[in-house]
């Protein structure tokens, strides 16, 4: 009752913190792993391949949550959510095996890019309509534009560092906009301090456990859960979405915010002292 806003059930706001405490940030974990030289190891790999699968699960389970949260009840949330399945199967299906075929001419660059962005702008508006975000939809029309390797370096090239100097910004000065620290409470040190466990005690353990299941040496399987921990970006695109939805209140947002940002900074301290107990 106090961190879940008026209005909201408990079960989708329980699922919501649980989501937002199992993302990992992709993008930093690999530039992590390039830092260290250890992208190409058997370790890099498997945390590859962990934080991909990890994240494609928790952003279905968040679909659900969102679906079910816009909608006034589970089944109006189910059948929305078959909708959305039959979109995603189409854009797979269809339409990413047809960019696989295209070849970018000379001098029609412009044309791509334009097709590519109203493709992200329609699929967006699409899965807005069916209930879901449309987040959702603008990263369907990029997974199906990634299958072709010359489109996605023309998107690179081109939109990346607009992206970059511009929106990626513009996107963390919104974050900080709504991070409202003035209504955190005395109290709430202790609520920051114990999500920053929890989060922190269910990555590690978690991932060591099932490493350690799968054969992974102990030393290994710690670093692999020191790396899993790492949440960066995705983790405050998750809490923007959430606060949008208002899934969360203002004090616990800053609380998750302050989680999302200390459990990526201790994730190079926490590997070098895996490390140096190794050595």
């Amino acid at each position: 009752p106090q961190h879940g806003p008026q209005g909201v059930g408990f079960t989708a706001f329980a699922l919501f913190v649980g989501i937002s405490m199992s993302i990992t940030a992709f993008p930093v974990l690999l530039r992590i792993l390039a830092d260290r030289g250890i992208i190409q190891t058997p370790l890099g790999q498997t945390a590859i391949a962990c934080a991909a699968l990890g994240d494609a699960t928790a952003w279905c389970l968040l679909a659900l949550i969102v679906a079910a949260a816009q909608a006034s009840g589970w089944l109006p949330a189910s059948l929305n959510l078959l909708c959305v399945v039959a979109f995603v199967a189409l854009m797979l299906g269809l339409v990413k095996p047809w960019f696989a075929r295209q070849q970018v001419a000379p001098g029609r660059e412009g044309r791509c890019l334009l097709g590519i962005l109203l493709l992200s702008l329609g699929s967006a508006l699409v899965t807005e309509m069916l209930g879901i975000h449309a987040l959702f939809g603008a990263f369907a029309a990029g997974v199906a534009v990634s299958s072709n390797a010359q489109l996605r370096d023309l998107l690179m090239a081109r939109v990346e560092p607009f992206a970059v100097t511009l929106l990626l910004p513009l996107f963390f000065a919104m974050t900080g906009l709504r991070m409202r620290a003035d209504a955190l409470q005395a109290s709430d040190i202790v609520l920051c301090v114990l999500v920053i466990a929890v989060a922190t005690t269910g990555k590690l353990l978690g991932t060591f456990s099932a490493a350690r299941s799968a054969g992974m040496p102990t030393r290994e399987a710690w670093r692999l859960g020191a790396l899993m921990n790492t949440r960066g970006l995705m983790e405050l695109i998750v809490l923007n979405l959430g606060y949008e939805l208002g899934l969360l209140g203002d004090r616990l947002l800053a609380v998750l915010v302050i989680m999302a940002l200390v459990t990526t900074a201790m994730t190079g301290p926490l590997l070098n002292l895996i490390e140096r107990r190794r050595g």
